[in-house]
């Protein structure tokens, strides 16, 4: 129990030191619980709420650089809105994002109950359907781009042996739903390993029943 300096020079002892008050202070539960938030909290309001205040600030007024610019409220809200191109990208974040992602939840469930089935081999393929994720991005990125070419597209070469479509065979990256299901193909081949690997880690961390066959 912390004793107080009264009753230390009532009984004649010496008082303790500024220095111990501080330290006696500083071990407080909730003092001490506040100050090893401090820091983090700091750090948030400095790189993430005063730039994104200033970015409420800058949409709300008529601000460029190098002039001070006045308050207009929502006019560039309304500018945006009206804004054919910014409507029909919002129109394609939507698209892009609901299909790929279905589809990468979809095919990574059945992509790891797959292999969490006892088979040949079993090491090997789990390692290679990390591949898609360990790529470099460049390197990926330059080959899907020669495999959607529209002279040397390696997908319409394989279609039309196949009997799948008729040549030439489609611009992938010149008409625009063609280029959708590109950009969504290759960014399910990328993301899948992801939602493979974390579904498949929740399966073997399942315990299993005396006698069952070991998924690892």
């Amino acid at each position: 129990m912390a004793v107080g300096p009264r009753v230390l020079e009532a009984v004649g002892l010496p008082q303790p030191g500024r220095l111990s008050r501080l330290r006696e202070w500083w071990e407080q539960e909730h003092v001490f619980g506040y100050g090893l938030i401090l820091p983090a909290l700091l750090l948030l309001a400095c790189l993430v709420a005063y730039p994104f205040g200033m970015a409420i600030y800058f949409s709300l007024s008529d601000y460029w650089v190098g002039s001070p610019g006045r308050f207009i409220g929502l006019e560039n809200y309304r500018a945006l809105l009206s804004n054919e191109v910014f409507r029909q990208t919002v129109q394609n974040s939507f698209v892009f994002t609901i299909i790929a992602v279905v589809l990468k939840t979809v095919l990574g469930i059945w992509l790891a109950m797959l292999m969490v089935r006892t088979m040949k081999l079993k090491r090997l393929v789990r390692g290679a359907v990390l591949l898609p994720w360990v790529i470099p991005t460049a390197l990926s990125t330059l080959a899907w781009w020669w495999m959607f070419d529209s002279l040397y597209s390696v997908v319409n070469w394989t279609a039309i042996r196949l009997g799948i479509m008729s040549a030439p065979g489609p611009n992938w990256l010149g008409q625009a739903s063609y280029a959708m299901a590109a950009v969504i193909t290759v960014n399910v081949w990328r993301g899948l390993p992801f939602f493979a690997i974390t579904v498949l880690a929740g399966l073997v961390s399942i315990p299993r029943a005396p006698g069952a066959a070991s998924a690892t």
